[in-house]
């Protein structure tokens, strides 16, 4: 299982975060402003 919190420090951009979901980044963006209500930025 991969813990996205490991690379929080390191990776500042929403294609690495995405692409370790195997999501678009712009899914995965809509789906951290809908259950945040921030930007995955």
């Amino acid at each position: 299982m991969i813990t996205l919190f490991q690379y929080y420090h390191q990776k500042h951009d929403v294609i690495f975060y995405a692409d370790k979901q195997c999501l678009s980044p712009r899914y995965f963006s809509a789906v951290i402003k809908e259950k945040s209500g921030n930007s995955a930025l």
